[in-house]
């Protein structure tokens, strides 16, 4: 006769278990992906940054940037158009803004690079935060303002170990730096989204094994049931308010 209670654990488990083999998967195609995407000059077309994008064109020119240019990939211009993404250069020419639309969302990354080895990403208003020697990605939601001005303040840190900041004045060097990020840095960028989709699935696991637990506890072990039931609860409550607690941060961030 079948034990149907551990027939739904072996089913929850193999159905949790795909779903984080597939979040794995997919990381692993578009890392793959990233590393020779290309991106492909358009600034002759002189296209207009389209309407969501305007009001973030618009704080950075207040701000100091010019235009320097605009760029797409080629594979997306029959649904987008040939230029995805427009680019902004400051005065001091060390700090590039590429404004692009993510959705229905408006984004703005403003980068500066150190001699190829480096960089610094400062996003608005979404993003991850990195630390990392070579590689720094904070995110800023209150004002493409307060994004740049934080990006300025992480440059003398970098520069103090890698020299001065690369001039991102010309639109070839731009879109070289663009393919060498997409070469070395954006699996890591990617990495913290891997590891939030992969919550969930680890708490799943983690249930199932104190269900697991339970079973044996009582259908094995024979053990009393108050006390199993009790350590089940201490086993779970914190698990599930850690969960919740994340998750808020989560939406928050």
């Amino acid at each position: 006769m079948m034990n149907w209670p551990l027939f739904v654990l072996a089913m929850a488990l193999t159905l949790v278990l795909l779903g984080a083999a597939a979040s794995v998967l997919r990381y692993r195609l578009w890392s793959t992906a990233a590393r020779t995407r290309r991106v492909v000059d358009a600034s002759d077309l002189e296209l207009p940054p389209p309407l969501p994008i305007q009001p973030i064109a618009a704080d950075l020119v207040a701000l100091g940037f010019r235009r320097l240019g605009e760029a797409g990939q080629p594979e997306l211009a029959a649904q987008v158009g040939p230029a995805q993404i427009w680019y902004f250069v400051d005065k001091p020419g060390t700090s590039c803004a590429g404004v692009f639309s993510v959705g229905t969302r408006s984004q703005v990354v403003v980068y500066s690079w150190f001699d190829d080895r480096a960089v610094i990403v400062t996003a608005y208003p979404h993003g991850e935060h990195i630390d990392a020697p070579d590689f720094r990605f904070h995110t800023v939601s209150s004002s493409v303002v307060d994004a740049y001005r934080h990006h300025q303040e992480q440059i003398p840190d970098f520069a103090a170990r890698y020299g001065p900041p690369s001039r991102l004045v010309e639109m070839q060097e731009v879109l070289r730096l663009d393919a060498l990020y997409n070469r070395t840095f954006a699996r890591r960028r990617q990495r913290p989204i891997l590891l939030r989709e992969l919550r969930v699935p680890f708490f799943q696991l983690y249930l199932i094994a104190v269900a697991l637990a339970l079973f044996a506890a009582l259908q094995v072990f024979h053990l009393p049931l108050m006390p199993v039931l009790l350590g089940t609860a201490l086993l779970v409550a914190p698990a599930v308010a850690l969960f919740v607690v994340t998750r808020r941060r989560q939406r928050g961030h």
